[in-house]
């Protein structure tokens, strides 16, 4: 395959009907003389683009992000049901796959909840449907009716051995019902067989790279009746082909650079075949979101930094405030504070096997630079959607193993496995309230297992205390000291070996 021609948009990143902005996944309607279907995810909707057709046609959503059942929040996948006639939808923000009416529909079901980041979805013809959870790595079978669903392939942790997922993005299936998975960080595409307990690798799993054993960051994919593997590279801007047992692919589109001509690709994400042959592509350039984000970040004049390790005086609650609170207050001209930290904590291997929460991380920024000084796993946690929705683009297209997540820091949930380490820019300036900043301090407090005093006696400190905040006497009864003291944001500590 030489040149394409464009199907759907290619018209700048908007919201217009001639427009798409961060597509991901697509359906190619073979009965529809190729109509397609894509997931234009930023805009939160599913566009309907009928074969030569110059605009699209908004048939889900469109009425702004949201979690009503007129809205989407992030559509990444889209599948026609037409037995139901239907179009079934994975949404990653509100964790869920709906289902909609496929003409004149108004609004949707939800049929599949409480997903952790549903990514993408495919459908048997049986009407049993397959989901790749992101956060969960694992992807689940769901036959008609069913909630819960059947893991048919990983659900043992994340890792890169052949009984596990890392990411998993894209799901596909062959005639044997054979599940087939691409993985973001595990650069690979696996096999797993009917009621198999592991997979067997049939493209990349050679590290990450652009030689023909290798692929960067794989997408979505297909597999025909031979068992031959289609998937997009994404990294190198290119599809690549395995024939069944094949130790090396080919490169049957792109390849030629990153570009917007017809001979290149541009991060392919989504696949797609028709009845006649005709390859199906979804680009997706992140650079254009990521740069002009950046830009706008950096012009920021402050902002907060925040270290916290669970430690609570005489395990009370009472003192929480006083605890959490170890604030660097510095603005953009001293950003050699976070430089020196993370010279110190690589020179001295602080983080290096450390389990860390990353709060208020807004697009990831800081979230990458910790997960460099080593650490063994961390999650970013941030309230806004938007910001989680950059951080994860960020993540597929230069994946470091980092975990994002939607949440509130005044209501994290207790985890499975405690963190050694909390870290939060922009967070505490935030709170309001008092009563708000304690929220957030009891609620960082579920989440960690290292303590202060555990930190100074391991170091050969015998003697611990905790002592309050002190202020000057001579700023006594004045107004803004007066304020300051019913919300100190220090205390001391005395440690003698």
């Amino acid at each position: 395959i030489q040149n394409g021609l464009i199907a759907a948009g290619g018209n700048g990143q908007g919201n217009g009907i001639n427009q798409l902005d961060s597509p991901y996944g697509l359906y190619v309607d073979d009965d529809d003389d190729q109509t397609v279907y894509v997931a234009d995810s930023s805009n939160h909707r599913i566009v309907k683009w009928k074969k030569g057709a110059a605009n699209g046609q908004v048939v889900v959503g469109g009425n702004g992000k949201g979690s009503g059942a007129h809205q989407l929040s992030y559509p990444l996948d889209v599948i026609v049901d037409k037995e139901r006639d239907s179009l079934i939808i994975s949404e990653f923000e509100n964790s869920r796959g709906v289902r909609w009416p496929r003409r004149n529909g108004t609004s949707g079901e939800t049929i599949i909840s409480n997903i952790g980041n549903c990514l993408a979805l495919t459908m048997d013809e049986n009407g049993s449907l397959y989901v790749t959870d992101y956060s969960k790595h694992e992807v689940r079978r769901y036959q008609r009716g069913e909630s819960e669903g059947t893991v048919v392939a990983g659900g043992n942790g994340k890792g890169n051995r052949l009984d596990q997922l890392t990411n998993p993005l894209y799901v596909f299936f062959d005639r044997d019902h054979s599940v087939y998975v691409s993985e973001n960080v595990n650069n690979r595409v696996t096999k797993w067989m009917e009621g198999a307990k592991e997979g067997i690798v049939v493209a990349g799993g050679q590290g990450q790279g652009n030689g023909l054993t290798q692929l960067n960051h794989p997408r979505g994919g297909v597999v025909d009746q031979l068992g031959t593997v289609y998937v997009t590279d994404c990294g190198n801007d290119r599809i690549m082909r395995w024939p069944k047992g094949a130790t090396q692919g080919s490169v049957i589109v792109g390849g030629n650079g990153r570009g917007g001509q017809s001979s290149q690709l541009s991060c392919p994400i989504g696949l797609s075949f028709d009845r006649y042959g005709n390859l199906y592509v979804v680009e997706h350039s992140y650079e254009i979101i990521f740069n002009e984000f950046a830009a706008s970040y950096k012009s920021s004049s402050g902002m907060f930094t925040t270290m916290a390790l669970r430690s609570y005086p005489n395990d009370t609650f009472d003192n929480a405030y006083e605890l959490l609170i170890r604030i660097l207050n510095y603005d953009t001209e001293k950003q050699s504070k976070v430089d020196a930290y993370g010279r110190c904590a690589h020179e001295h291997e602080l983080l290096t096997g450390k389990r860390v929460l990353d709060l208020a991380c807004g697009h990831g920024l800081y979230t990458r630079e910790l997960k460099a000084l080593n650490c063994d796993y961390i999650l970013g946690v941030d309230i806004s959607s938007e910001m989680i929705k950059l951080a994860n683009d960020i993540e597929y297209q230069e994946p470091k193993g980092i975990e994002y997540q939607v949440a509130d820091a005044k209501q994290l949930k207790p985890p499975e496995t405690l963190f050694d380490l909390v870290t939060a820019f922009y967070l505490l300036c935030y709170a309001r309230t008092r009563d708000e900043l304690l929220e957030m301090a009891g609620s960082i407090h579920t989440q960690l297992a290292v303590t202060y005093e555990q930190v100074f006696k391991e170091s050969g400190f015998k003697i611990f205390q905790w002592i309050p905040f002190q202020c000057d006497p001579r700023a006594s009864n004045k107004e803004l000291y007066d304020q300051f003291l019913q919300c100190p944001n220090g205390i001391g500590i005395i440690a003698t070996k």
